[in-house]
């Protein structure tokens, strides 16, 4: 009778253990809204936004602000600003890939 009681004991312990070790918590990636010049400001956001991002989006004209969505990590960034704040963005990429960039980081926050 002890043995079967610690053989029941076991085998629920070890049912237990099994369900609960199948479960892992859930990483959840978070929508973060930020302006163009915030997004700046972080060297490596802007980095990555140099890289994936094209002037596509604002082919097509709005009033108010130009949005563009970038997954970075493991967050969704929503990153908004102006027409002309998002040109300047633009046309600063293709400045600094038109000038030899020697031992120079992509984009300086100075």
């Amino acid at each position: 009778m002890k043995t079967m009681r610690l053989v029941l004991i076991m085998t629920i312990v070890a049912l237990a253990t099994t369900t609960f070790a199948g479960e892992h918590a859930t990483r959840k990636t978070l929508d973060i809204k930020i302006s163009l010049e915030h997004a700046l400001n972080h060297k490596a956001l802007a980095s990555e936004m140099m890289m994936h991002l094209n002037a596509g989006f604002l082919a097509v004209e709005k009033r108010g602000l130009y949005a563009a969505k970038l997954r970075f990590g493991r967050n969704n960034y929503v990153i908004y600003g102006k027409y002309q704040e998002w040109k300047q963005f633009f046309n600063m990429i293709t400045w600094k890939r038109a000038k030899p960039a020697v031992g120079v980081w992509p984009y300086s926050g100075n």
